[in-house]
């Protein structure tokens, strides 16, 4: 079958035959860039120069000369800016955090579509004086007036935070994607590229609509649409609602080639009635099985796609293992690996030792031995520990508190003692001693996995769970 990233690398090797140094793609997401790659060597059958290719998002920071902010560090600006504004009257971070997500959300739509901040907010603002004012003249409360002064002043985070950012050369993807369409004339003067395409395009925001349009009106780009004509003539297809603009805005000369692949296909449609998640996983799998054993080759050209990002592991279990190598075009979130789990699993003795305490006696009971089951019976302790000695210890001794080294001395195996005086050498430490011992438990799992894989370098399950470590580390530092 002919695929749409075969299609572009055909016209990119027509165009410019084998040298493509100097041309540059622009996808929606960076997984499709692998693929045109992969399509780029097989068309080509021989060494070329292969195209400059970026998603969109990294494209526009690219262009843009500003650094894309870590969200993490993004929180912490917007906190000092709440703090600043806010002065004796300013909220924890615990309670800041919470809403500060949601208005960075609606900072970043706000640039993302080139909506006037200043307009919006004052308009806002007056909508909710509105709906909190009394008709009987009846004076308003104190959460009343708090509540309309937080909405008068939501436009003052957004400037400072764009100034701050600005200082440092950086911004949220938003406020890249505005500053680029805002000055597009100057950035278009900096791409040292003889060409651009951008490819496989559906509904845009206002920001890389602007900046598509004026690179292609002005010569530098063109724009190559997966259109067909299934989801395009039909109007009742919300697939192609934004491509049906875009082909009333344009006209057809501009819009160029309309495929009629899944108008002219034949299909054949089966609907399995499973329940549960975890039994809709299994199917997939006994309906890969199916089609490895009919013809192998057809898994190079199915897809499965989830509606849930959990079922990820489950739905790779199920795969036979006869199938060929297959590639994942989904994310899978770190909040769902064991290393991070367990990590969120670690805090809750920390803080059931201060719920259980007396402080102001000072009395400190120490671990409660539940937690410490909890803790001891994650999978990712089980699988690198025989924790089952000491779990039968603390049930039949039937204490209910443990001060720290009476866990350590629970243990008799070496590297069991080395993980439980990492974890439990203090009953209360501080938040960042706290960062610190989860540094210290990830350095003793990972020296575990770098022997595991050193002994074995096709252990392909213990190079995923060191990836999964580094990235939990990764947020355990910016946090720390």
């Amino acid at each position: 079958m002919k695929t749409f990233l075969d299609e572009i690398a055909q016209k990119l090797l027509l165009n410019h035959n084998t040298d493509l140094r100097n041309i540059c793609v622009v996808l929606p997401n960076r997984r499709a860039g692998l693929f045109l790659k992969k399509a780029l060597s097989q068309i080509a059958g021989k060494t070329i120069w292969s195209p400059e290719i970026f998603s969109i998002e990294d494209f526009l920071t690219t262009i843009s000369g500003l650094s894309k902010t870590d969200p993490v560090a993004l929180t912490f600006e917007l906190f000092e800016i709440h703090r600043e504004l806010e002065q004796e009257n300013a909220r924890d971070f615990e309670q800041f955090s919470k809403w500060g997500q949601v208005m960075l959300s609606d900072f970043n739509e706000i640039d993302m579509h080139l909506i006037g901040a200043k307009d919006l907010y004052s308009y806002l603002n007056e909508v909710k004086a509105i709906e909190k004012w009394n008709p009987d003249g009846r004076p308003l409360t104190k959460t009343e007036k708090e509540y309309l002064a937080f909405f008068n002043s939501i436009y003052k985070y957004y400037d400072r935070l764009q100034q701050r950012l600005y200082k440092k050369k950086s911004g949220y993807q938003g406020m890249i994607y505005r500053h680029v369409a805002k000055n597009i004339e100057s950035v278009i003067k900096n791409l040292n590229w003889s060409g651009i395409y951008f490819a496989g395009f559906n509904a845009l925001t206002r920001a890389e609509e602007m900046v598509i349009e004026y690179l292609r009106d002005h010569h530098q780009a063109e724009l190559i649409r997966d259109a067909d004509a299934y989801y395009l003539d039909d109007k009742n297809q919300e697939a192609g609602e934004f491509l049906r603009q875009q082909l009333n805005k344009d006209g057809n000369k501009k819009f160029g080639v309309i495929s009629t692949f899944f108008r002219d296909t034949s299909k054949e449609i089966q609907i399995h009635g499973i329940p549960g998640k975890e039994g809709q996983a299994r199917k997939a799998g006994e309906v890969l099985y199916k089609i490895a054993n009919k013809n192998k080759a057809q898994l190079d050209e199915t897809a499965v796609v989830l509606a849930d990002e959990s079922l990820l592991i489950p739905v790779l279990n199920g795969i036979p293992e006869n199938s060929s190598a297959f590639n994942i075009t989904m994310g899978y979130p770190v909040r769902l690996t064991q290393p991070f789990t367990f990590t969120m699993l670690l805090l809750r003795p920390f803080e059931n030792v201060s719920r259980f305490s007396n402080l102001e006696k000072e009395e400190d009971k120490g671990f409660y031995f539940r937690d410490l089951l909890r803790v001891l019976s994650h999978s990712l302790v089980t699988g690198y520990f025989d924790t089952r000695n000491f779990i039968t210890r603390i049930n039949e001794s039937k204490q209910v508190f443990y001060q720290p080294d009476e866990i350590i001395d629970l243990a008799k195996d070496t590297k069991f003692k080395e993980l439980l005086g990492s974890i439990f050498s203090m009953s209360r430490p501080s938040p960042v001693q706290i960062l610190d011992i989860v540094s210290e438990v990830i350095a003793i799992f990972r020296k575990m996995l770098q022997s595991r894989i050193k002994t074995n370098t096709r252990d392909h399950d213990s190079k995923l769970q060191l990836e999964y470590l580094y990235h939990t580390a990764l947020i355990n530092k910016r946090i720390r």
